[in-house]
């Protein structure tokens, strides 16, 4: 018997159901572990044969739905040698129903449990199913600080990290680690004051007693790792000042050290799954072939129509579109395709020893495609790629190509002439703090002359945008050699505008504050 009725289409396991699809789990065979007494659905869903609801996740394993009535249910499915494994070792919803009723007890928020239970055969587990309550008005953090934190008032925002900071300190007090602590695990209801909620408890590892300093410091880093690049340093900053009950950060810099490398630690793990994404079909990316192009594309409906648009022959947009740059290696141009703007590149194909060198090892457009994912995963500034093409005929690379979003700006060679001394010194000061953090996230642009950087003031503020990306790379710790080259052919152009040397080595003193 099936485990999963679709009400509607709900996608494949690699590309998620769509907001509208719903599905069913079914209730009737399934021996429950637990029971809650009382509660507005306690008594329900014993009669019922199914839950039935929108999804929220799904794939192979795993289903989640939310019923129109308020419950959540979660059904984790098992084969082969894993269903044997899982039945010794506990199922993964019935454990985490269990440490959702022990983290209540210990005065932790969780989502109310409402029944767990398995179903078997032939005494072999088969499947186990969660219940719970859905947490009214609340949002997951990481889609909070993206859609309400930055129209908090400098005070409220300033609260808010504080009683998020409280919150994980008392986590490590009771003796609570969740080892997938990330925001998307926490949920927040707004009320007079904010109330966290833990979910997907299933990883949480309970101690005796308080977490030590080095349990603490690991956790922490895991925390700060999902969330650095949604955050400014001054709210990190006001973090840790919370969460050290407002001792000096000099007095516990050893700590912050260790916090901040365990968190570069998990960033680049999550940073390099992410980006490595865009080379595959999933809930974001697509890849097709089309005829002798291969193509990579964003999974969005403007993008889509942009690839049919450009397909089977992109030069004849490319030709037609205000030209850029033009030369033996590339070609490249800004392009209109249902009124709007794109920036189109070409990867010029340079004979047959290039066909030939290039047959066994991706193409440039490629190895760029997957740097400037890197680097957009990162939060460095840079133009979104939406389309990559791969020419090849009988494995032979042909041309090559990437479609960019089309970012409006002055390059910094041209702006600079027209800023007065305090602009020039708030434009470099944001570029060593964008270029320090790039380096330390293991980012290298490669080219980085001042037409390559776009510059776009509005607001009082800088807006930066790296471009000409094609000498990027991306590595786990960038040699110290590669950054200073990056930075040298940037102060190459300084020292050729003219400026004096204060407003250099500010620029190289704060670079390297923010480099380390």
């Amino acid at each position: 018997m099936s485990c999963i009725r679709p009400r509607t289409t709900a996608g494949t396991a690699s590309e998620p159901a769509s907001s509208t699809a719903t599905a069913s789990i079914a209730l009737h065979p399934v021996h429950w572990l637990y029971v809650r007494k009382g509660g507005a659905h306690s008594a329900s869903f014993h009669a019922a044969r199914e839950v039935s609801g929108v999804v929220i996740k799904s794939s192979r394993k795993r289903l989640v739905i939310r019923s129109a009535d308020g419950i959540f249910a979660k059904q984790i499915c098992y084969r082969g040698l894993r269903s044997l494994m899982k039945g010794v070792a506990g199922a993964t919803a019935c454990k985490e129903g269990m440490i959702n009723l022990e983290l209540a007890r210990r005065g932790v928020s969780v989502p109310a449990v409402i029944a767990y239970g398995v179903v078997k055969r032939f005494g072999i587990l088969q499947r186990d199913v969660l219940l719970t309550e859905t947490v009214d008005d609340a949002l997951s953090l990481d889609v909070f600080v993206v859609s309400r934190g930055k129209h908090l008032l400098f005070g409220e925002k300033q609260a808010f990290i504080k009683e998020f900071a409280h919150f994980i300190k008392d986590l490590h007090g009771r003796g609570i680690e969740h080892r997938d602590l990330h925001l998307g695990n926490i949920l927040v209801q707004e009320e007079t004051r904010p109330r966290f909620y833990l979910l997907d408890v299933d990883r949480v590892r309970l101690h005796g007693g308080e977490l030590s300093a080095t349990e603490c410091a690991r956790n922490l880093g895991l925390l700060l790792g999902t969330f650095q690049t949604l955050t400014r340093s001054l709210e990190r900053f006001h973090f840790f000042r919370c969460y050290f009950d407002g001792a000096r950060l000099r007095e516990v810099s050893g700590k912050l050290e260790e916090i901040k490398q365990a968190a570069l630690d998990v960033s680049l793990r999550v940073w390099r799954k992410r980006a490595g994404r865009c080379l595959h079909s999933n809930s974001r990316f697509v890849a097709g072939k089309f005829g002798h192009f291969k193509a990579h594309w964003v999974r969005q409906p403007a993008v889509q129509k942009a690839l049919h648009t450009l397909l089977p022959n992109p030069d004849t947009l490319l030709n037609e579109g205000v030209l850029l740059k033009n030369g033996r290696t590339v070609r490249a141009a800004r392009i209109e395709i249902d009124g709007r703007h794109y920036f189109l590149k070409r990867y010029n194909c340079k004979g047959h020893v290039y066909r030939i060198r290039n047959t066994l090892r991706r193409s440039r457009a490629v190895r760029t495609w997957l740097s400037t994912w890197n680097l957009t995963v990162r939060g460095v500034p840079v133009p979104k790629a939406l389309i990559c093409l791969i020419e090849r005929r009988l494995g032979m690379l042909e041309r090559s190509y990437i479609l960019y979003e089309h970012v409006e700006g002055c390059r910094l060679c041209d702006i600079w002439p027209r800023l007065d001394e305090f602009g020039r010194k708030r434009c470099l000061a944001k570029l060593a703090v964008m270029l320090g953090t790039m380096h330390r996230f293991g980012g290298y642009h490669g080219d980085l002359k001042w037409p390559n950087i776009l510059v776009e003031e509005g607001q009082g503020r800088f807006h930066i945008t790296l471009t000409d990306l094609d000498g990027s790379r991306i590595y786990r710790d960038l040699p110290a050699h590669l950054a200073e080259k990056d930075i040298t052919r940037f102060l190459a152009d300084l020292d050729k505008s003219g400026e004096c040397a204060e407003l250099k080595q500010l620029f190289l003193e704060t670079w390297r504050k923010w480099s380390h």
